[in-house]
């Protein structure tokens, strides 16, 4: 039951559809609450029976963590569909919403409505990531990433594919990809997920998995509940590119069967592979000082590649069985 006098009231703003809702559902994270409370809107997707995720929390600092990370958590399931939240949600006590006003200005708090899917599964994952900082860092590090760079799922339809996201001459586009890659991969590092190599201990060596690296990430991708045998879609569209040969090289490989042609080469690949292919792209070509031939190679599909692996391995960590591969 909710402390209505020990907690504030909080609009998020976010009002799901009605199929996916359960009305007398209270969603409970750590330090904070969230109630589907029925409201007056005139929103074009509404109904007379509009619902919204009403924010419960004792400080302001605690409900803003908590709505930015259920954003954050929006965002993952909806496979990149930004959820941009300023840093308040609206209060409904009007002296702690003149508190926001006087100290961080209007535009810190609120006032816009967002109607999308997967709503109240974005509540219950930040619930279950409030319990972890490692957790919460990672959700709103692949935020971040969105941020930065993320397509229309669209985009990867292979229904649709042609080579317009192929390489680009545009160098504030290099930037924006390498930076993608490093903050997705960021992610796997959160969870600890990272492929654990050195110089005296390569992660390959003669082109196969060195046995003590093979098994610690394969022990650590398990205690995560991440199934090792279930593969991964690596994306690659157009020509083949030097970047994308770097990312694979040596790895088995196996066709999609909805391949077909120069533009849709997409594979299958062992999930330790994919990350060992990530950690190539973000230590060989997107991060430390740039090399313009590597840097310059890059497609949107190497970043969507790493952004597609870091939501696998995150969502999964917390708990969310939703991976399908096709047959």
């Amino acid at each position: 039951m909710l402390n209505e006098v020990a907690m504030y009231r909080f609009q998020t703003g976010f009002f799901p559809f009605s199929h996916e809702l359960d009305p007398k559902e209270i969603i409970q994270g750590k330090g904070w609450t969230v109630s589907f409370e029925e409201v007056e809107t005139s929103l074009p997707w509404s109904s007379k029976d509009s619902y919204q995720a009403v924010l419960h929390a004792r400080t302001l600092e605690t409900a803003s963590n908590a709505f930015n990370l259920i954003g954050a958590a929006i965002t993952l399931r909806n496979d990149g569909f930004l959820t941009e939240t300023p840093y308040f949600p609206l209060p409904e006590d009007e002296r702690l919403l003149e508190k926001i006003i006087q100290k961080y200005g209007h535009e810190a708090y609120t006032h816009s409505t967002c109607g999308i899917g997967f709503i109240p599964d974005g509540v219950r994952i930040a619930a279950r990531a409030s319990n972890s900082m490692d957790y919460q860092y990672a959700l709103l590090k692949y935020r971040m990433g969105c941020f930065t760079h993320s397509l229309p799922s669209v985009e990867i339809d292979p229904s649709y594919a042609t080579e317009h996201l192929g390489k680009v001459a545009f160098r504030d586009v290099h930037i924006i990809l390498a930076s993608s890659i490093v903050t997705f991969y960021s992610v796997i590092e959160q969870l600890e997920l990272e492929v654990r190599a050195s110089a005296s201990c390569p992660s390959r060596m003669n082109g196969k998995w060195n046995p003590p690296v093979f098994i610690d990430i394969t022990r650590r991708l398990r205690l995560a509940g991440i199934d090792v045998e279930q593969p991964s879609v690596w994306v690659q569209r157009g020509k083949s590119t030097t970047v994308g040969s770097v990312a694979l090289k040596n790895v088995q490989a196996t066709k999609a069967p909805w391949s077909r042609g120069l533009y849709v080469r997409d594979k299958f690949i062992d999930v330790r592979d994919a990350i060992l292919a990530a950690s190539n792209l973000r230590s060989k070509v997107s991060s430390h000082r740039l090399d313009p031939k590597k840097v310059s190679a890059l497609t949107a599909y190497d970043a969507e590649n790493v952004r597609i692996l870091a939501r696998r391995l995150l969502l999964t960590s917390l708990g969310c069985r939703i991976f399908e591969v096709a047959e």
